[in-house]
């Protein structure tokens, strides 16, 4: 099942790829709601329609979540889990502080009630421990590491994504200050 469309989702990057069970797509807009979800992100129908309804989710017989939100919501997340969903994400959950404090522990006991797991890649999992590692390696004394990350997002559709996180607004506003705050 795909919690969110995108470029992120399964639908996104496995066109035409055979489902292996009943699928859903949760849409986080009204506007999205009853569209197709191929349409939502840019391929042909897949006879999948998105819904808003949680429960039609929680009923559709997957066993894994795949969770693209651009921003995490809580309840939404644990309510998955803890009906024996597996989540699999790409959201570091910034928006909530990150996987720490009551976060952490919402989320573990929803795990724990459904006998679920969630794994958390973020977009680019994984490479630049790697890389890291592999440019230290042959390094006698390292005072700091620096890594900048920059992207072309110039077709990136999804301004909602950027606005989340301050890029593009002529000044911070509370929410994009407390997001980068995390639990601080």
């Amino acid at each position: 099942m795909d919690h969110g469309q995108g470029r992120l989702s399964e639908l996104a990057r496995c066109p035409g790829r055979p489902s292996p069970g009943p699928r859903r797509v949760y849409a986080h807009s009204e506007s999205k709601a009853g569209l197709d979800a191929g349409a939502l992100c840019g391929r042909p129908d897949t006879g999948i329609t998105a819904t808003r309804d949680i429960d039609a989710l929680l009923s559709c017989g997957a066993d894994v979540v795949l969770y693209t939100r651009q921003l995490a919501d809580l309840d939404d997340l644990t309510r998955l889990l803890a009906n024996g969903l597996d989540v699999i994400s790409t959201n570091l959950l910034l928006n909530l502080g990150g996987v720490s404090g009551e976060t952490e522990a919402r989320l573990r006991q929803a795990c724990a009630e459904g006998g679920s797991s969630l794994h958390i890649s973020g977009v680019n999992p994984g490479w630049i421990n790697t890389m890291t590692a592999a440019m230290t390696a042959v390094c006698r004394d390292i005072r700091a590491v620096t890594i900048s990350e920059s992207a072309d997002v110039s077709v990136y559709e999804s301004p909602e994504t950027w606005q989340a996180f301050g890029i593009g607004l002529p000044d911070p506003t509370p929410a994009v200050h407390d997001m980068a705050r995390g639990d601080l």
